[in-house]
């Protein structure tokens, strides 16, 4: 507790300029003890685990953009999703796989949904995403 104390928070340059207090940032998926790193090679212990690439969208910049690769993991329920999320589903509007970050999350009348939106675009997805939808969530990106 600190009384009636102000306390400084550091905020970016960018973040001041777009009236940003906070980014949205995903849950941690992966712990220390399932990182290995060796001299030869790395090992991460993820059950679930796929690789992913990204086409040329920009709907990501700069989080990921071609030429990056993802680390996703399978999620079997809802609960493993949190609003900051980057998740991986099928959309109504889209021949492929999305990839976008999630900004809310709620339960209606046919349950769990998620509004997803591209951090570099201007407006949230169109409709809502469904748990059925979800692919994967993003749990790395290596440049």
């Amino acid at each position: 507790y600190l009384g009636d104390l102000e306390v400084e928070q550091p905020l970016s340059l960018a973040d001041v300029q777009n009236g940003n207090a906070e980014r949205l940032s995903p849950q941690d998926n992966l712990t220390e003890e399932q990182i290995h790193v060796y001299q030869d090679r790395v090992v991460i212990d993820l059950e679930g685990a796929s690789w992913s690439r990204f086409t040329n969208t920009n709907s990501m910049d700069p989080v990921f953009d071609t030429g990056a690769n993802g680390l996703e993991k399978a999620v079997d329920k809802p609960s493993d999703l949190s609003v900051g999320d980057i998740i991986s589903f099928k959309h109504e509007d889209a021949d492929g796989i999305m990839i976008h970050r999630i900004i809310e999350t709620g339960n209606d009348d046919q349950g769990w949904y998620a509004i997803t939106k591209g951090d570099n675009n201007p407006k949230a997805d169109p409709g809502l995403v469904r748990f059925n939808q979800v692919q994967s969530v993003l749990v790395g990106v290596l440049y």
